[in-house]
């Protein structure tokens, strides 16, 4: 994989997944979202309603999303968890802290080994891991010698860790890199699709992209090749369509390789909510809807994707980060500082 479109995997990462568009779902429907903000001459985190209402006010040095009722912040005494009102439910004391997923959280208390917490703050599993992935369906991904295996909710392994990379997914197979090249896993270890490509990503909708001969195309869950490798890049789908590069350029195809959106984009990410991020360059976005059409002409140095009808925009020049609606309008900016940006 060229050093392009690993770089062009990070964007993606960042406009599409997660943190950029950070929300709580409670069961009164309140929704959260992460902003900066400077305060006596120090950035910090706080969160705001979908009004851009502030919530919890701006005190924390770092901020993950909120997940389970409760998210991971960052202050002086290290890593702890708050509940929605911002108070504390597991004190600050941790070297580093991630999002609670089926009632556990992945922690360090040194910052190297990793186990994992219930909500009381109890260690359920110990430390011993290099790196503690959130768990999906029971079972979680966690690193142990540089080496990728998936353990259960006691800290048993089911799958050993062996793997130089391993996508855990909510379905099965998943993608695995054994070797130097990729295949597809079950819960079981058991090999479904054999390792044969030079990359492979989880299975989305059906379809999953992978690698030959440093091109993209999708295969099904029994291997299949249902759109054949022509693509120099190319994303998962989402709402019935992959964003794909060819050339210099980006479009959007159907599931059955079809043009929806003709190649004109320089970028292009997964739609979400009817909205996708897209760039006349790699330093202007905006968003189409799924005919194409342009809703936010492309202005922004960074646009994240909608969720819970809200999108995430950095500014790395006037140092803002805002929130806006799907007509384009600024519902709330922070005042943000580039040098921290981790997506």
């Amino acid at each position: 994989m060229s050093k392009k479109n690993i770089f062009f995997i990070v964007v993606i990462s960042i406009v599409s997944i997660g943190s950029l568009t950070t929300v709580l779902l409670l069961p009164k429907k309140v929704v959260l979202f992460r902003l900066s903000n400077k305060v006596e001459g120090q950035y910090l985190w706080g969160y705001i309603d979908k009004t851009g209402k502030e919530v919890i006010p701006p005190q924390f040095i770092d901020v993950y999303d909120f997940s389970d009722g409760i998210a991971a912040v960052q202050t002086d005494s290290g890593w702890g968890f708050i509940d929605v009102t911002g108070n504390f439910v597991i004190q600050p004391q941790y070297k580093g802290g991630y999002q609670f997923q089926e009632g556990l959280a992945g922690v360090s208390l040194d910052g190297h080994t990793w186990g994992y917490i219930n909500r009381k703050g109890k260690f359920i599993i110990e430390p011993k891991f290099q790196s503690a992935s959130p768990f999906h369906n029971g079972l979680a991904e966690v690193r142990v010698d540089n080496k990728d295996g998936v353990i259960n909710k006691k800290g048993q392994f089911v799958i050993a860790p062996q793997y130089t990379r391993l996508f855990l997914s909510d379905n099965s197979p998943f993608a695995a890199e054994l070797n130097d090249k990729w295949g597809y896993i079950n819960y079981k270890d058991e090999v479904i699709i054999p390792f044969q490509f030079d990359w492979a990503y989880p299975f989305s909708e059906g379809l999953a992209q992978v690698q030959v001969d440093e091109l993209y195309g999708y295969i099904d869950r029994s291997g299949k090749m249902i759109i054949p490798p022509q693509f120099e890049s190319a994303q998962w789908f989402s709402e019935g369509l992959a964003a794909v590069k060819k050339g210099e350029v980006f479009g959007y195809i159907n599931q059955k390789g079809e043009w929806i959106i003709k190649l004109q984009f320089k970028f292009a990410a997964p739609f979400s909510e009817g909205m996708a991020t897209v760039g006349n360059s790699t330093s202007e976005f905006g968003y189409i809807d799924s005919t194409g059409k342009i809703i936010v002409a492309p202005q922004y140095e960074l646009a994240g994707s909608f969720s819970n009808g809200l999108a995430v925009l950095y500014m790395f020049r006037d140092r803002k980060m805002c929130y806006i609606d799907k007509k384009g309008t600024i519902i709330k900016c922070g005042e943000w500082a580039p040098e921290l940006f981790r997506g």
